[in-house]
């Protein structure tokens, strides 16, 4: 016969509060180390940016999980973080991190997207989405921190080819 449902809840429960989940473990090895473009490449076949964003949701780990997110995308500087960030999870990912309360997610979100901003697929797609409107949203922050950030974000964006029109049409 199966064991009780009861059964399996405390196995599971043990689990938890024994082992360390072995994806936070990643995460956290992730952001402590130099990161190459195959370690970048490792994490997100090991942990979608999915499963790496639900750990936002604790707040103890939320400093470690962002500085993860930015190594793992490059800072959105380069070709594989802007295609990891263009990607359907990307945008879902920059989009949840912009409600985010944690000053933090906020700013690292802002920052990742100033360096999409660079390229010109990167700036197509968060005009696209909506999301650099969102960054203009954000100079109204009540938490400076990402305020500021949005604010340099732009003035980046709009130094990009296309870019002045792209944010000015957000911003206006």
């Amino acid at each position: 016969g199966h064991p009780p449902v009861f059964f399996c809840l405390l196995v599971d429960k043990k689990m938890e509060e024994g082992g360390e989940d072995p994806l936070w473990s990643r995460v956290k090895d992730f952001a402590t180390f130099p990161a190459t473009p195959a370690s970048r490449q490792a994490l997100l076949e090991a942990a979608p940016l999915s499963a790496i964003a639900e750990m936002l949701a604790d707040s103890a780990k939320t400093d470690l999980v962002c500085r993860c997110l930015a190594k793992a995308v490059g800072e959105g500087q380069d070709e594989q973080g802007v295609a990891t960030l263009t990607s359907e999870e990307g945008m879902q990912l920059l989009r949840k991190g912009m409600e985010h309360p944690a000053k933090t997610v906020g700013v690292t979100c802002v920052n990742l997207m100033k360096g999409m901003a660079a390229s010109s697929v990167g700036l197509e797609t968060l005009v696209e989405s909506g999301l650099l409107k969102r960054v203009g949203e954000a100079l109204g922050d009540s938490r400076l921190a990402v305020a500021n950030a949005a604010a340099n974000m732009l003035v980046h964006a709009a130094g990009q080819q296309g870019g002045a029109e792209a944010v000015f049409g957000c911003v206006g």
